[in-house]
């Protein structure tokens, strides 16, 4: 069965929505173990001590931790983002971030509560969409289709 261009949508948004139900932002730990996915948000400080590597007027940085002390994160830096809204994809560019020049750091994690309560939402979304189209090919018509006999008043 083909799905028409309407109906590749919704799949696709469904996708996408489950996708973005199954990672949940917290705090980092103190030393983060390395391949922690990190998210770091600079103090104005940060923004100029930084600028030379990363461009003025980034906000924050996400990416892998290669390493942490009490005095610095080392990452593989996946992104950076700017107070005027864009964002720098990078490619696992190493760079030390000492902490006092971070105001926030925040780990990415997975979550199997997020996870299932966006694919029961999906399921029930593509089963709602299913239903309204009669895709299954269930239910009949009201009218008999001209094979009855005719109507005797």
């Amino acid at each position: 069965m083909r799905l028409a261009g309407f109906g590749r949508v919704v799949v696709m948004a469904s996708a996408v929505a489950t996708m973005g139900g199954c990672y949940v932002y917290s705090a980092a730990p103190e030393t983060p173990a390395p391949g922690t996915y990190l998210t770091l948000d600079l103090t104005d400080r940060g923004r100029v001590a930084l600028g030379d590597s990363i461009g003025s007027g980034a906000k924050g940085l996400e990416g892998t931790a290669v390493s942490s002390t009490d005095s610095a994160y080392a990452l593989r830096v996946m992104r950076v983002s700017y107070l005027n809204g864009s964002s720098n994809d990078w490619t696992g560019e190493r760079l030390v971030v000492p902490r006092f020049l971070v105001t926030n750091a925040k780990q990415k994690r997975f979550s199997r509560g997020r996870t299932w309560a966006a694919a029961a939402a999906v399921g029930a979304g593509v089963v709602a969409f299913i239903a309204s189209r009669g895709l299954l090919g269930f239910g009949g018509s009201e009218s008999d289709g001209g094979n009855g006999p005719p109507n005797q008043n």
